[in-house]
């Protein structure tokens, strides 16, 4: 049995119990990162909208000219399920995904292509919790920027259990920013963070990816949903006004407008066009921080 628990207090993440040792070894590991993050950062933040939170004071994390973002999630997690299509949006923005070498995007998913667990001839698979989600650690999966590293870690399999680790990039913000490990849990360029699905992909409580009228059981007394099928997801996706392309959208373009604010601020003489566009310049993230 997985030892997640629904926090009481905001139903829109997982906390992950982690033992004691567990603790004690990604301490040790990244103990010289985080007092050098301890040390220089300000301490204040502030809300810039949608779940995502400004880190005052901090300089843009980035390697090779490129601005560092990390994802944390678990694979069950039905939350995690729905923010993994917004980020995939996003990165899509600042460069190119390909599956088995060809190019792919979210238009061009077969919703077919999907395996009631992570598989690697799936690019879909259905999360322990209900929801259909991307599998982004696919093998065949890759993804490449001249904009942007993109560092996934998922921490438990889709059955519960321990997979992998917080890397050294993102525990000192872990440590000081999400210490009760909720995810999901993103870092862009080392000055934003957001802990959980926000509220563009949660409707009371439910990930818009999942049927509310269909309970098909309880996980730690909470009710555990049906989720939609893949076809139905993808056909919402085509249609705009639809509360899952809607709600996945406006997610994706926060990811795009603090991640544009990052290459902006690091000096990158040449930008994407997302970020001159209208969806991206109207949340006003440079008047916010």
């Amino acid at each position: 049995m997985s030892n997640e628990v629904k926090d009481g207090t905001n139903p829109h993440f997982k906390i992950r119990l982690v033992n004691i040792v567990y603790i004690a070894i990604a301490i040790v590991v990244v103990i010289g990162v985080v007092v050098y993050v301890l040390s220089t950062a300000s301490g204040g933040t502030v809300s810039v909208g949608n779940g995502w939170t400004y880190i005052k004071g901090e300089s843009v994390l980035s390697s090779d000219g490129k601005v560092d973002f990390y994802s944390m999630g678990l694979q069950y997690c039905e939350y995690c399920a729905v923010e993994n299509y917004a980020i995939f949006e996003a990165l899509s923005n600042f460069g190119d995904w390909t599956y088995y070498g060809k190019p792919i995007n979210l238009s061009s998913i077969d919703p077919l292509n999907a395996s009631s667990q992570p598989h690697d001839n799936a690019i879909l698979y259905q999360a322990e919790e209900g929801d259909w989600t991307l599998y982004l650690l696919n093998p065949h999966l890759s993804y490449y920027s001249q904009y942007v590293n993109f560092t996934l870690t998922e921490l438990s399999y889709n059955n519960g259990s321990n997979f992998m680790s917080p890397t050294m990039g993102e525990a000192p913000y872990v440590s000081k920013y999400n210490p009760d490990i909720a995810s999901p849990f993103s870092v862009v360029g080392g000055n934003f963070f957001e802990i959980g699905a926000v509220d563009s992909l949660v409707s009371s409580g439910v990930p818009i990816l999942f049927n509310e009228s269909d309970v098909t059981g309880y996980r730690y007394g909470a009710p555990i949903f049906g989720g939609y099928p893949p076809a139905y997801i993808f056909s919402q996706l085509k249609q705009p006004s639809s509360v899952i392309a809607n709600g996945i959208n406006t997610e994706a373009a926060y990811i795009s407008a603090v991640l544009c604010y990052d290459l902006a601020l690091s000096g990158k003489s040449t930008m994407p066009p997302v970020c001159s566009s209208s969806d991206v310049q109207g949340l006003g993230i440079s008047s916010k921080v």
